[in-house]
């Protein structure tokens, strides 16, 4: 495959010979993290495999449910010694950022809750204090300070929102969505409201349901897979189902699954949805981080992201030489602040010879499907389909980027424009926005 400037897209692809493979089964009776972790005597967690993985080795991840956050102690060597961490075939490997809340629920209180229907209960019930350890996302604000001074004509409305906190809630597997005030409950089934300072939450089930036989979940984590430490290379991620974090709007952008300013991850056939911001991240995260050398060079194939609030895939800079094929992307967009950074189902800054191709691009609003933004060069994006999107800025939205780029053989269908400022007259467009 050709890029812009005539020259071809270096390919690569794992090449290891893996001399140890570890197995962790949660379900499995004689799980344990105390074992050696082989298929009989398997890790009952991801995160005691990526303790102790080295080059050359990977881990087969059995069926269940894993709620943690795996954070790789180390990466690989090269194309010939990396680290893997695959879900077995055929078994669902499912890593969420939430954990089961039971709690005492009673009937809202202490709140004017405004008009409530007959018939309707709003609940409240309390979270576990020792569930958040230095990360409250309930407490934790969906906005970074530095977006309050990015633009000082943000609507009221467009303010409520970053403004909502990063926690999420679900019922029986279902999102509530998040309102601003305790009194919009009463007109709004589905709904939650969080009091200060984070640890009760209000809410009305959809169809006044009660909660009391419902299987409720609260996000606890900011994401699920991602590095401590910053720069590690050669990581295969593979078959695994990865979703419901908190994390907060970028920048900086930490996603439920980030290579943390790695290089040379191979992310293939993961399902990564339900993340408060960003599905995936790439890159360095930040426009104000030191850059590292090595750097980009990911392959990201074959992936589904669904239900980020911002973004679906993300990379700011650092992202050169990455291949982004046979990916869906959908569903994106729902926190509704597209003049706020990074609102596309993929969106890259500074990227150098990447190729983009075979992707599917569908169901997103307030968002671009593809956002190329700032100093982005000799990058292809080609065979894309881009279909049933709403958004201010374009299904392509190619921004500051003075290079050679190459926009070839795309299907665009059902691509809707809405208006910058949604009938607010004193927003302005903000940054290059515009």
């Amino acid at each position: 495959m050709r890029l812009p400037d005539g020259s071809a897209f270096e390919f690569w692809k794992d090449e290891t010979r893996y001399d140890r493979v570890y197995h962790v089964a949660r379900e499995h009776r004689k799980a344990d993290d105390g074992n050696p972790g082989l298929e009989d005597e398997p890790f009952k967690t991801i995160g005691r495999a990526a303790e102790i993985l080295r080059p050359g080795e990977k881990v087969l991840v059995h069926k269940g449910l894993y709620r943690e956050h795996v954070r790789p102690a180390r990466g690989g060597e090269g194309p010939d010694r990396m680290i893997a961490y695959e879900a077995v075939t055929g078994e669902e490997a499912v890593i969420r950022g939430s954990e089961v809340w039971r709690a005492e629920y009673v009937p809202s209180r202490d709140w004017s809750l405004g008009s409530v229907p007959k018939g309707v209960t709003i609940w409240q019930g309390d979270l576990p204090p020792e569930w958040f350890l230095g990360y409250n996302p309930f407490l934790a604000r969906n906005v970074f300070e530095e977006i309050m001074t990015f633009n000082k004509n943000w609507s009221v409305t467009e303010m409520n929102r970053f403004l909502l906190r990063r926690g999420g809630v679900f019922a029986d597997g279902r999102p509530l969505r998040q309102v601003f005030r305790a009194r919009d409950l009463a007109s709004s089934p589905g709904t939650f409201w969080v009091e200060e300072p984070g640890l009760r939450i209000h809410f009305r089930l959809e169809g006044d349901a009660d909660p009391r036989g419902t299987t409720m979940e609260v996000t606890t984590r900011e994401q699920a897979f991602a590095p401590g430490a910053r720069g590690l290379g050669y990581i295969r991620v593979q078959g695994l189902a990865i979703e419901q974090v908190a994390d907060g709007l970028p920048v900086p952008q930490r996603a439920a699954l980030s290579v943390s300013g790695g290089h040379h991850w191979m992310i293939q056939d993961n399902r990564v949805r339900r993340a408060n911001a960003c599905g995936i991240d790439l890159g360095d995260q930040h426009w104000s981080m030191e850059g590292r050398e090595p750097c980009g060079h990911h392959v990201v194939r074959g992936n589904r992201v669904s239900e980020c609030g911002v973004c679906g895939i993300a990379g700011v800079r650092r992202v050169d030489g990455t291949l982004e094929e046979g990916n869906v992307v959908e569903s994106i967009g729902g926190l509704d602040v597209e003049r706020l950074y990074e609102c596309a189902g993929m969106k890259f800054h500074e990227a150098k010879g990447m190729l983009i191709r075979g992707n599917l691009f569908r169901r997103i609003r307030h968002a671009s499907g593809l956002w190329l933004d700032y100093l982005n060069e000799n990058c292809r994006v080609t065979g894309n389909v881009f279909a049933d999107i709403t958004t201010f800025s374009g299904a392509v939205y190619l921004e500051v980027s003075h290079g050679l780029n190459l926009i070839d053989n795309n299907v665009f269908w059902d691509v809707r424009g809405e208006p910058w400022n949604k009938g607010d007259e004193n927003a302005r467009p903000a940054g290059g926005h515009g």
